[in-house]
């Protein structure tokens, strides 16, 4: 069974995935998310408005989706019989080891990460994060263009808050801060 084509079916709405994302998206690229941070940018300096741009990067963002949060978002996601049976049974209990050349480490159960380069791996990352991204852009704090909100575009792991003051920067950082269920994302620096 191809469970890809099924993740969306039993949603009862368009809300996924998030529009600000841009990543996994037929017909949209990298090249979409860096021109719409680009021209939201140009926007606001055009006018002679301040405008605040803080990326987030989420450090090993598949190896950061936390089972029992990804279970939980799956089926509050519309996700639910046969087809989170069968996600939840390929995550749960699952173990991994280190094989360095022909060494090999003793198995260990992993309690989050979803599987490197998995059919279904950046379907479900996407869908682990969709709730903070409706969470920041419903706050309504970032960027507008005329009614458009632009304020936190995303692309997979990262993603650019903008706006044209800092409280409310701050106010987006607290908005994905304060995210409930958590999603344990860490963000990396530098």
């Amino acid at each position: 069974m191809a469970l890809l084509p099924h993740l969306n079916a039993g949603r009862q709405d368009n809300s996924f995935p998030n529009k600000q994302q841009m990543a996994y998206q037929e017909s949209l690229c990298s090249t979409h998310a860096s021109f719409n941070q680009q021209e939201t940018v140009q926007h606001y300096l055009e006018r002679g408005s301040d405008v605040h741009v803080l990326i987030l990067d989420s450090c090993k963002a598949f190896d950061s989706v936390w089972h029992d949060g990804l279970r939980k978002k799956l089926y509050d996601g519309g996700v639910k019989g046969k087809l989170w049976t069968v996600i939840d049974k390929l995550y749960h209990d699952m173990e991994s080891c280190v094989l360095i050349g022909n060494m090999q480490s003793r198995w260990f159960t992993l309690q989050q990460g979803v599987r490197q380069d998995g059919v279904l791996s950046a379907r479900l990352y996407l869908l682990y994060i969709n709730q903070l991204l409706d969470d920041i852009t419903e706050a309504k704090k970032g960027a507008l263009i005329m009614y458009l909100n632009t304020g936190c575009r995303t692309r997979a792991d990262e993603v650019a808050l903008v706006s044209s003051c800092t409280c409310n920067l701050i106010s987006l950082l607290r908005t994905g801060a304060s995210h409930s269920p958590p999603v344990r994302l860490s963000v990396c620096s530098g």
